[in-house]
């Protein structure tokens, strides 16, 4: 169910792009957005523990790579994304968030196929991912 869900919303987002802001400029970048982050769930209790997982890529060959994150307490999110050659390739300061789980979905428009890492930050919790863009 939840893979049907983010083929759908990942459908969607290919079909009518929206804007968003990266590295502090709003707008779109090639006419498509390079994210999205949104709440998947959103209680009062929130989850126990931080979580941090890549999803797998879409079947389509677009370049969309889906992470999903959980926040036992209110931080500020950061993601970072790097290249095989441990470059900074993309920043992402997604803001502050409430306990919960989130989707947040990287556009690698305009990136080449390959490895590339995510390092996700959220108060004192650090995790990186491992994934692959393929085209």
């Amino acid at each position: 169910m939840k893979t049907l869900i983010l083929i759908i919303f990942i459908s969607f987002s290919i079909l009518f792009p929206l804007s968003c802001t990266r590295n502090g400029a709003k707008g779109p970048i090639d006419n498509y957005p390079q994210y999205r982050d949104y709440s998947v769930t959103d209680t009062s209790a929130g989850p126990l523990e931080y979580r941090f997982s890549f999803h797998p890529p879409t079947p389509f060959g677009t370049p969309i790579n889906g992470f999903d994150y959980a926040l036992p307490y209110p931080c500020l999110v950061k993601i970072q994304i790097y290249d095989a050659a441990q470059k900074q390739i993309d920043s992402f300061e997604i803001g502050n968030r409430k306990p919960g789980t989130y989707l947040f979905e990287w556009y690698g428009y305009g990136f080449p196929s390959g490895v590339y890492f995510a390092m996700f930050q959220a108060c004192d919790y650090t995790k990186t991912a491992k994934f692959t863009l393929l085209r």
